[in-house]
């Protein structure tokens, strides 16, 4: 083998090993700008929550060994969206046979002169259906009658699989 096809290996394999698993792009959702380390699928399904049907719009993507979620609803009444939140936290958790929730702080994105949106975010360990162990963060927030819902499942969650996903959110 000559010395360049060595080179030329030696370049390939070094540039394979340092290929990010984590490749953040933006994904533009009802005005808001988040980030997901791949490219995402899209789908759409009618979910009831908090006893009104609503059409749940989802992008999510896996990569790094974990699944990536994130999600938006329109509530029908602008005075819902709270409520909604707190149904659509109890069914995740109930998703998870075993959970055990912990509450973490977590500041919605402002908009420029406002105060942030509450949101809420747990963080959470159970089992998969398949009853493999699980960790996840989950975070939900709403903007007017739009309720938003960002989501991290994994074996082991790591700062590098959850701090640019859940901080860097704006709004365009």
């Amino acid at each position: 083998m000559s010395a360049r096809w060595v080179w030329l290996l030696s370049l390939a394999t070094g540039l394979t090993a340092c290929s990010p698993s984590l490749n953040w792009r933006t994904v533009s959702v009802e005005q808001l700008a988040a980030l997901l380390p791949c490219k995402p699928d899209h789908a759409q399904r009618q979910v009831e929550l908090a006893g009104t049907e609503h059409t749940l719009a989802m992008w999510g993507c896996e990569a790094g060994g974990a699944l990536f979620a994130l999600s938006h609803l329109r509530v029908k009444e602008p005075a819902k969206p709270q409520q909604l939140i707190a149904a659509w936290q109890l069914a995740d958790l109930r998703n998870m046979p075993g959970a055990t929730p912990q509450s973490l702080d977590f500041k919605a994105p402002a908009i420029a002169g406002q105060m942030p949106t509450p949101g809420v975010m747990v963080r959470a360990s159970g089992k998969r259906a398949d009853g493999q162990a699980v960790q996840a963060q989950l975070a939900w927030f709403s903007r007017g009658v739009d309720v938003y819902h960002l989501a991290v499942y994994a074996p082991e969650l790591t700062p590098e699989m959850t701090d640019t996903f859940f901080t860097e959110l704006h709004w365009e």
